[in-house]
């Protein structure tokens, strides 16, 4: 019975692994494009992720017993979703912001 699980992790493992790679090799001709358009973008994107998972761990960390951590989360993700909003404001614009 062991070996039966212990077969299943490595097979997920492995499984697991091949879909990262995959996946990785699929983002290097969009962050050539990125690169070729402003090299700012990838640095950017990365310091707001890393922002964003450094806040999400602090919360968790600081949160006593749990009781904050709900709102903490839901109020990062809103000011998240808004910061990418005004990050694709700058590339794409809005007519309703100039009317």
């Amino acid at each position: 019975m062991s070996t039966c699980r212990s077969l299943a992790g490595f097979m997920g493992a492995r499984f697991m692994k091949n879909k990262a790679y995959s996946r990785g090799i699929g983002l290097g001709p969009l962050l050539e494009m990125a690169i070729v358009v402003n090299p700012s973008i990838v640095v950017t994107a990365f310091m707001l992720t890393t922002l964003l998972f450094v806040s999400f761990t602090l919360a968790a960390i600081f949160a006593r017993e749990g009781q904050w951590i709900y709102i903490g989360g839901s109020l990062m993700t809103m000011l998240s979703t808004l910061i990418t909003l005004s990050l694709a404001n700058l590339f794409f614009g809005s007519k309703l912001l100039f009317d």
